[in-house]
């Protein structure tokens, strides 16, 4: 499919027009807080890698997402915190378990009474965060080892060719000292 985009300025003399070749494409717009999920609000876990099965088994090419940010006042994606930071409620609680970082148990006793049919924010951000924290410290202190070598490789790039780090409370994580702290 060939479009034609013709592009007037002041002057008909610097009309300029260009061709771009576009494929046809079809996909869906959902936010990945709208998947399914025991735990209060859908994440980017296993429902979203089924998702993508789905829409591939459709014939579909595209999953629009919306922005991934934290969200501000009203919860709303559009209203985020960050343009760059993801949001930790999209943190899947069923990776976490299975990297042996939090236990069916503890996710059950917090996050089990939350409604499955639509996102309570008020419920579910002290409830979810209460859970991501002692996984974080156990994930520091070496509660996947085969995990932990991954993402404190990948840090090491980004601390090589990037001038700032994540942050995690009120810390700054940056440079090779710091990721050798948090490696032993």
């Amino acid at each position: 499919m060939w479009v034609e985009l013709h592009m007037n300025t002041t002057s008909s003399a610097h009309a300029q027009t260009k061709t771009f070749d576009l494929q046809r494409a079809s996909g869906i717009l959902l936010h990945p807080s709208s998947l399914p999920s025991p735990w209060g609000i859908g994440d980017l876990g296993p429902m979203a890698y089924r998702f993508v099965d789905f829409l591939v088994a459709a014939g579909q090419s595209l999953w629009q997402v919306l922005p991934l940010g934290p969200t501000g006042y009203g919860d709303s994606p559009y209203q985020c915190f960050s343009a760059f930071a993801g949001n930790p409620l999209l943190i899947s609680i069923d990776d976490i378990i299975e990297q042996g970082l939090l236990t069916v148990e503890e996710a059950r006793s917090a996050l089990g009474n939350l409604p499955t049919d639509h996102v309570d924010y008020g419920a579910l951000i002290p409830a979810k965060y209460a859970l991501l924290w002692p996984s974080f410290e156990r994930f520091q202190s070496g509660g996947n080892s085969r995990f932990r070598k991954i993402t404190i490789s990948s840090a090491k790039i980004t601390a090589n060719g990037s001038p700032t780090m994540p942050c995690y409370g009120d810390q700054r994580v940056s440079g090779e000292g710091k990721l050798a702290q948090l490696a032993t």
